[in-house]
């Protein structure tokens, strides 16, 4: 399915970000991958079969000299790029009072700012294909339509503010076609189950959006686990 496609994952040295690199690498993409242990890209690159190629750059999404480091070795490297998938994240939880400054800073800066700037680094190889699309995980944490929850400031403030960059870059790239996808899945894990969505099942919803064709757009899907009724 995404043969001749190169796609940037972030995030890609464990969890979601791993299991859709290895995904994406079975469909045949080429893929770029992110993380901060240029070891565990290693694990993650051991684990792909399929792929066209698959290049492992060790990135620190809280750092600008990193990002721009990885821009850099990027435009070298490649012709353009079809997709970026932003996987990864952070968590943080506990009351505001006795949350630990550097523990905030350390969430929300490479969420929201290590965001902006990837994007901004990829951005003329973005230009340069004719189906180039950015997906962007974010949570049910940061949408209107879902709870706040008590003790997640930091967290929401995180997602919600991943969210907002998300709607102003989908106005702002309009008319350089670039596509926007904001995806908003509920609390996950590997395997899903008490009231927790399965991993796969996140992977499935970021497909499902880059397979659209290059004339349709996905710009918001939400994903949450639905509990089975009790006999």
């Amino acid at each position: 399915m995404f043969q001749n496609s190169i796609i940037a994952v972030t995030g890609a040295s464990s969890g979601l970000g791993r299991a859709l690199a290895i995904e994406l690498g079975a469909q045949g993409a080429e893929l770029l991958l992110f993380g901060r242990s240029e070891e565990r890209l290693e694990e993650t690159r051991a684990r792909i079969v399929g792929a066209h190629s698959v290049t492992c750059i060790a990135c620190d999404l809280g750092s600008a000299e990193s990002i721009a480091s990885a821009g850099a070795a990027m435009q070298k490297a490649f012709p353009r790029m079809d997709a970026l998938v932003h996987c990864a994240a952070g968590w943080l939880d506990g009351p505001m009072e006795s949350a630990d400054p550097q523990a905030v800073q350390d969430l929300i800066h490479p969420i929201v700012s290590g965001t902006f700037l990837m994007i901004q680094g990829l951005l003329p190889l973005l230009k340069k294909s004719d189906r180039a699309h950015i997906v962007n995980i974010l949570s049910t944490a940061g949408s209107l339509y879902y709870p706040i929850s008590s003790g997640m400031a930091a967290y929401h403030a995180a997602k919600w503010g991943q969210a907002g960059l998300t709607e102003a870059l989908r106005e702002e790239f309009k008319s350089d076609n670039i596509r926007i996808t904001g995806l908003y899945p509920g609390y996950f894990t590997e395997a899903g189950g008490c009231g927790a969505l399965a991993q796969a099942s996140v992977v499935d919803g970021i497909i499902y959006a880059l397979r659209q064709p290059s004339t349709v757009s996905v710009d918001n899907l939400a994903i949450t686990a639905v509990e089975s009724k009790s006999s």
